[in-house]
C-alpha cells in the first residue's frame, strides 16, 4: 500500500513523519479493538515567530551581506535546460520530475558504521557526496577529466534544519507545522577533493554556523533580505539562478515500524513545484531500515 500525502497538507516535508506516525498509532490502536484516546494540543507559534527570540545583530548582518553578495554574484555550475523550463511552464499544470532510489538494510548498516569510523555524520557524508556528483556532471560538461577539471569554487548548497529540537524549549514531534530553517554550506571541490576530508570539512562548517547560531537567525536574516533595504536585489534573482543544490537529510523514521498487520518499508519524497525556486535540484533522503533517495528536478 501506498500512503500520500501533499506536501502542504503535511505542514512541510518536516512534520510528514510526524503526521505518519500519528496515523500508524491511532489504526493499530482501531485494528487491536481499542478505542482511541485523544490529546490535542494547543498550536504552536510559526517558525518565524518561535525563532524572531534570537538577537545578534552582526551575525545578522553577515548573513544578509552573504544573501545580497550570492544574489549578485551566484552562478549555476550545473547544467539547467532553460528550453525545458520554458515548456514545462506552458503546462496547464507545471509539475517536477522525481526520481526514485531505494538502497538495501546492509547498505545501511556499513554506511552508518562506516561514517562512526571515521567520524563523519551520515548527513555531512550526503552533503560531502553531492559536491563530489556536482563535480563529475560539471567536469563532464565541460569535457574535462580528473586531471584537467578546474574544480568548483565556492559552490554552495542550501540544507534545511529541522529546529524542533533546537529551539527553547524544544517542541519535538508533538506538534503539526512547519519548523524548518535553512542553512548554507560554501566549498571548493577540485581534483584533489578527498571523500572524507571534504565530509569532515562540512561537518565542521556546519557546527560553526551553528555555534553562531545561523539556523536560529534565518529567518530574521531572509524576511530582511526580502522586504527590506535589498528587496529589489533578492526579486532580480530569477527561480533558475538561486542554487544548483538543495539536499535535505529527512532523518530517520522515528515511529514505529512492525506491526502485527504490516510494517512500514519505505518513505519517499516525490517533489511537484519545489524547482527551480528552492534551488534547480533537489536531493531528499530519508531513512527506515534503509536509505531512500529522491532527486527533484
Amino acid at each position: 500500500m501506498v500512503m500520500n500525502c501533499y506536501h502542504h497538507g503535511a505542514g512541510g516535508w518536516d512534520y510528514w513523519d510526524v503526521h505518519h506516525g500519528g496515523i500508524m498509532e491511532h489504526y493499530n490502536t482501531l485494528w487491536s479493538g481499542k478505542e482511541l484516546v485523544l490529546s490535542p494540543h494547543a498550536p504552536k507559534p510559526c517558525v518565524e515567530d518561535l525563532t524572531s527570540v534570537a538577537e545578534d545583530s552582526e551575525t545578522l548582518k553577515a548573513m544578509i551581506d552573504t544573501k545580497i553578495h550570492r544574489a549578485q554574484n551566484y552562478k549555476p555550475y550545473l547544467p539547467f535546460s532553460s528550453s525545458e523550463l520554458d515548456k514545462n511552464r506552458k503546462d496547464t499544470v507545471p509539475i517536477n520530475v522525481t526520481l526514485f532510489r531505494e538502497g538495501k538494510p546492509a547498505n545501511y548498516q556499513a554506511i552508518r558504521e562506516r561514517c562512526r569510523a571515521e567520524k563523519v555524520t551520515v548527513g555531512s557524508l550526503a552533503l560531502a557526496s553531492c559536491y563530489m556528483a556536482q563535480a563529475a556532471v560539471h567536469a563532464a560538461s565541460l569535457g574535462q577529466d580528473c586531471e584537467t577539471y578546474s574544480g568548483l569554487k565556492d559552490q554552495v548548497i542550501d540544507i534545511p534544519v529541522n529546529v524542533r529540537r533546537q529551539i527553547t524549549p524544544p517542541i519535538g514531534d508533538q506538534y503539526g507545522g512547519l519548523y524548518i530553517t535553512e542553512l548554507t554550506t560554501k566549498l571548493d571541490v577540485g581534483p584533489s577533493t578527498k571523500l572524507w576530508t571534504l565530509a569532515r570539512d562540512i561537518g565542521q562548517q556546519m557546527k560553526d554556523m551553528m555555534s553562531e547560531n545561523q539556523h536560529i537567525l534565518f529567518s530574521k536574516a531572509k524576511k530582511e533580505f526580502e522586504a527590506g533595504a535589498s528587496a529589489d536585489i533578492a526579486g532580480s534573482v530569477a527561480p533558475e539562478g538561486v542554487a544548483d543544490m538543495l539536499v535535505s537529510n529527512k532523518r530517520f523514521y522515528p515511529f514505529q515500524m512492525d506491526f502485527e498487520w504490516g510494517k512500514v518499508r519505505a518513505v519517499h519524497s516525490s517533489g511537484s513545484y519545489w524547482t527551480p525556486g528552492f534551488a534547480n535540484y533537489l536531493l531528499l533522503l530519508q531513512a527506515t531500515n534503509m536509505f531512500t533517495y529522491n532527486m527533484v528536478y
